[in-house]
């Protein structure tokens, strides 16, 4: 199966956003990459975890979607990196971390 990831982190500079600006940011990923995709996901994950930006240790989300691989494009590179751009600047952030792949079943 083909993947695509993005993680992106809580704090703005050194301190976490309040909690519905964070939850505000969580979903406008979901948005920013579903407007992006060619093809549907499989299925997808979501998972919460602890990271380090800067020295500073912050709480960050990550979103996985899953594809069969039928050789297709799954997702327009141009209208996502500019999604995931656009967003980055509307929450303060320095970057927004994303990843894509394939994944092996063993």
């Amino acid at each position: 199966m083909r993947f695509i990831a993005a993680t992106i982190g809580r704090n703005i500079g050194k301190e976490p956003m309040y909690s519905e600006k964070w939850r505000n940011f969580r979903s406008d990923l979901w948005t920013s990459i579903s407007d992006a995709l060619l093809e549907e996901p499989e299925f997808y994950q979501e998972f919460f975890g602890a990271g380090m930006w800067d020295g500073v240790a912050e709480e960050n989300f990550r979103q996985e979607l899953y594809f069969q691989d039928n050789g297709r494009e799954i997702y327009n590179s141009d209208v996502l990196c500019e999604n995931l751009r656009a967003l980055a600047i509307q929450y303060g952030q320095d970057a927004i971390a994303f990843l894509e792949g394939e994944s092996t079943l063993l």
